[in-house]
């Protein structure tokens, strides 16, 4: 059976005592492994290990005879870097022909990947178009989803969603994904490398909701005179100075707000989690100031209790 390797070590002309037993002692290999560190020759001489190492790979060379673990043919090569020298005796070392051979291949193989992702993701994109896959979603959910699709680049979408700290709308993002209104390319550990969205999606679900605006109007009958309005307020994470906003995000309404001059409102700010708030405007005729009036579903006073309540 052919030898795995064989080496030999080659001396430069007139070496002096010193500098024959540094580059002995670099150069030694035994069951293809190096002997000895250039900082473990160094410990007992008055150089550094940055001055043995150069003086293993100027006084000498190694010429290495080694196979290929791929295509089996033996190869003459020849080397003065220990590092270099240890890929060559690594067992599963391959000749410069295969491992050109393989890169080939595996960017061919990595070119059809791409082919056939692209050519699904077309199919995918064609079939939300047909079914109108956005009438599956809420108008809320598709008003999230526009300000996905806004983002520049996935680092963009991803920071966006961590800002707004709410796990819902990862789930809407699925939801997106698994309906084809948006693609989302993953690695090997379901990491979110890139996303992808049908062109014109945009336009279409901005459509859809004008629709729904025209055929929903809302009931003016019923409809309050000065509506109601609350949302969060999401904690500004980046606050420095006293004079930077507690609270910074944006909002979207379902439906115009009419805020009229000269009206008294009233505004209640509770705390929520991670140090949100939620804000609630209402205009203060609508609220039932009176002692004497119970709201409506809500506590009695007690006096109205101690009155019914006989032993």
């Amino acid at each position: 059976m052919e030898e795995k390797y064989q080496i030999e070590v080659v001396f430069e002309d007139d070496l002096s005592s010193e500098e024959l037993e540094i580059t002995n002692r670099y150069w030694l290999i035994k069951d293809g492994l190096f002997q000895e560190k250039p900082s473990e020759i160094a410990k007992n001489m008055p150089f550094s290990t940055l001055k043995i190492s150069k003086i293993g790979q100027e006084c000498a060379h190694l010429l290495i005879s080694v196979t290929c673990s791929s295509c089996k043919t033996r190869n003459e090569l020849k080397t003065n870097s220990q590092t270099q020298a240890k890929r060559y005796l690594n067992p599963s070392w391959e000749c410069d022909t295969c491992v050109k051979k393989k890169e080939e291949l595996e960017k061919k193989r990595l070119e059809l990947m791409e082919v056939k992702l692209t050519e699904t993701r077309a199919k995918k994109f064609e079939q939300a178009l047909s079914e109108q896959s956005w009438k599956n979603f809420s108008t809320e959910e598709l008003l999230l989803i526009l300000k996905m699709l806004e983002a520049p680049t996935i680092k963009h979408l991803i920071a966006g969603l961590n800002k707004l700290n709410d796990k819902n709308n990862w789930r809407i993002l699925y939801k997106a994904d698994n309906h084809g209104l948006i693609d989302l390319l993953r690695e090997k550990d379901n990491y979110i490398i890139d996303f992808y969205h049908p062109e014109g999606i945009k336009e279409r679900i901005q459509s859809y909701l004008s629709s729904l605006s025209i055929q929903n109007p809302p009931n003016q009958s019923t409809s309050p005179a000065h509506p109601e309005m609350g949302f969060r307020l999401v904690k500004n994470r980046n606050v420095r100075t006293p004079d930077d906003a507690l609270f910074y995000n944006d909002v979207t309404f379902d439906r115009d707000i009419l805020i009229k001059a000269n009206t008294a409102y009233a505004y209640s700010v509770w705390p929520r989690e991670n140090g949100d708030a939620w804000i609630s405007i209402t205009p203060s005729d609508n609220i039932l100031k009176s002692k004497n009036i119970n709201r409506p579903d809500g506590p009695l006073h007690v006096g109205d209790i101690t009155k019914k309540w006989k032993y």
